[in-house]
């Protein structure tokens, strides 16, 4: 008997998932929130439909893989459907430097985005600006598109902008960091000026001497048959 249990059981449970997926299918071949041929995205996987069935349905994903997702997955969880729509709008974000004419910036993004053809005409792009970062003001650039055309404009529009705002003589900055360090320099010159001699006078403050390179950078500074005591001088030094 208790083996009989433990069997109807396991297969009123495996019935259960089989029901739940049964009718999730019915479900989806009555709403349709999907076609052969769709891009989809649901529950962590994505790709295009190939196949609908009552049970499942079945995905091939673009590094040509075959996914099978249980439909009651499909339902029990938010689905996004990126071919639905016959336009789709590309969000592109752009950085441009401080000392950029933004104005300027605008108008050459307008002017690139509409001499490609396959960017929409009676939805006209949007570029604006959306916030000032730590090195750079952030435009975002919204043309609309066919949804077939849309990876590839996509990339175009990537690739000529970047292009277009070099010709342009438009920086995009990226994250730097300049170190400045204090010396304190105490020394005598010689007929001969050698900043060599001065490595045991050489101090970083309140550190350890700078790498002997660094004394090269004092000979502009040493004058022949002059003492010089206790200057300050402001070095960039790398990274």
């Amino acid at each position: 008997m208790a083996i009989l249990g433990a069997s109807a059981l396991a297969v009123g449970l495996a019935l259960q998932g089989s029901l739940s997926n049964l009718s999730a299918g019915v479900i989806i071949m009555v709403t349709r929130p999907f076609k052969i041929g769709d891009y989809i995205e649901a529950g962590g996987d994505a790709g295009v439909v190939e196949l609908i069935s009552l049970l499942a349905t079945t995905l091939k994903t673009v590094d040509n893989k075959k996914t099978i997702i249980p439909n009651s997955k499909l339902i029990g969880n938010s689905l996004t459907n990126y071919t639905a729509e016959k336009i789709r709008r590309i969000d592109l974000a752009v950085g441009v430097s401080y000392d950029s004419d933004l104005r300027k910036v605008r108008n050459v993004l307008i002017d690139e985005i509409t001499k490609d053809q396959r960017v929409l005409k009676d939805s006209a792009p949007f570029v604006g600006a959306v916030g000032m970062a730590d090195s750079s003001v952030n435009l975002v650039v919204r043309p609309w598109v066919n949804t077939t055309d849309y990876w590839n404009v996509f990339f175009s529009l990537n690739e000529n902008i970047k292009l277009r705002l070099d010709a342009e003589g438009i920086p995009i900055p990226f994250p730097q960091t300049d170190r400045h360090s204090s010396l304190q320099i105490c020394a005598v010159t010689t007929p001969e000026p050698d900043a060599q001699l001065f490595a045991p006078l050489l101090f970083r403050s309140g550190a350890a001497v700078l790498p002997r390179i660094a004394l090269k950078q004092l000979k502009p500074f040493c004058t022949r048959g002059m003492v010089q005591t206790n200057q300050q001088y402001q070095f960039h030094l790398p990274s």
